[in-house]
């Protein structure tokens, strides 16, 4: 996919291909471990490039990142926020927006995804809400994963702690909250914050619960740890990864009394546990890695025209300015409502500046 001329982007395994991402940076390892130069751009200052101010130019921020080699590809990565970053219709390479928390989001998600040549869905059953709106580009089902780089092999010591990580903050999830107040009073579940990958490297049980039912990281997190995973039933394109009694067990979402009984009967069987460990861990370590997500897109990638949808996005620049600008107009009045009168003044300019 290395550019020889404008608007023009072959595959040439010889060139060592250049992404530049966008938000969140957990793909970044993962494409460089495949031989791509990465270079991230976000607020946090452990990007490449790092930016102060608010909105994130995508379009200057590409020409920064041409200076280090010609970009080959700008693949945004949804942070579960409203969107911080402009001009994406402007940038002449093909662009790719991996959404995650469409469950969420699915509001403004649905006229965001116009900008970009290509989407990549997280949540399965989340598809057809992209493909009824979609008028350019292909859309693909792209579940999340673990860290390669985090792995920790299950062969290591375990006690039969039952172990949670995650925060219990009632604002943000009073169901949460509720559910595993219900669940200590039943049976004993530890509840940690902190480093995923150790924590769950401790323990032989990891206990997962999700917002919405949908297919979250930790699914894949507790198995990379090495540990059980115990999760809610019937997660949003779970049966297409992973296979409950053989990969990890699951209980019915939001029912503690029958988390609590399947936690009973798996630490009376220290053997089936043991057996769940090794073969969810060795299903992650084969398939469901950030790695193999990077070989799939990159299959993906050279799969498609990406010339003619990057020339089609320039020659019909309608398709996505309308909805570009109805994406900020939507996120001012988030802000408006919420009182914070300069964000809303900064999207109802953006929203402005789209036709200019």
């Amino acid at each position: 996919m290395c550019r020889t001329q404008v608007f023009r982007f072959t595959v040439d395994p010889t060139c060592m291909q250049h992404v530049l991402l966008f938000g969140h940076q957990y793909l970044a390892a993962a494409f460089r471990s495949r031989g791509w130069m990465v270079t991230t751009v976000a607020y946090r200052s452990s990007a490449d490039i790092v930016v102060e101010r608010f909105p994130i130019d995508a379009f200057e921020v590409l020409r920064q990142a041409n200076r280090r080699k010609p970009v080959d590809l700008a693949l945004f990565c949804d942070e579960s926020e409203l969107p911080a970053w402009s001009r994406v219709g402007e940038l002449p390479v093909p662009t790719v927006w991996y959404a995650v928390d469409t469950h969420i989001h699915g509001v403004w998600h649905q006229e965001w995804q116009a900008l970009y040549d290509v989407v990549l869905v997280a949540q399965k059953s989340k598809l057809p809400t992209y493909e009824a709106r979609r008028t350019h580009g292909p859309v693909r089902w792209c579940p999340l994963y673990g860290d390669h780089q985090r792995l920790r092999p299950p062969a290591r010591p375990r006690c039969s702690e039952v172990v949670f990580v995650g925060n219990l903050n009632a604002t943000v999830n009073p169901d949460r909250v509720a559910f595993f107040q219900a669940l200590q009073r039943l049976t004993s579940v530890s509840v940690r914050q902190g480093d995923y990958a150790d924590l769950y490297s401790e323990c032989s049980i990891g206990l997962n619960q999700s917002l919405d039912g949908e297919l979250n990281f930790r699914n894949f997190e507790v198995l990379a740890s090495g540990s059980a995973l115990l999760t809610e039933a019937d997660l949003d394109g779970m049966a297409d990864c992973l296979h409950e009694g053989r990969h990890f067990l699951a209980y019915e979402r939001g029912n503690a009394e029958d988390c609590a009984r399947v936690i009973e009967t798996m630490l009376a069987d220290p053997a089936r546990v043991e057996a769940l460990r090794f073969r969810g861990y060795e299903e992650v370590l084969s398939k469901h890695l950030d790695v193999h997500r990077v070989d799939q897109i990159e299959t993906w990638l050279e799969s498609w025209d990406l010339d003619e949808l990057v020339n089609a996005r320039f020659k019909t620049p309608e398709s996505w300015r309308d909805s570009n600008a109805r994406v900020f107009q939507y996120a001012s009045q988030v802000y408006q409502s919420h009182g914070r009168v300069r964000e809303a003044g900064i999207y109802r300019s953006m929203a402005a500046e789209v036709w200019q």
